[in-house]
């Protein structure tokens, strides 16, 4: 599965289809002449599932 997303500043929020999994890989496929990447923080959310 892939997701894309777009930077705002300092962030960059991607969203995508709910799918059960055990890992999460990044890559960053981007460039920026006078900065480096790297991720400090890493939020996941779920939605609630009406049973």
């Amino acid at each position: 599965m892939a997701a894309q997303g777009q930077a705002t500043g300092r962030s960059t929020t991607v969203s995508f289809a709910p799918t059960r999994g055990r890992f999460l890989r990044t890559n960053q496929t981007g460039t920026a002449d006078h900065a480096s990447w790297s991720m400090t923080q890493l939020r996941l959310y779920h939605r609630a599932v009406s049973q």
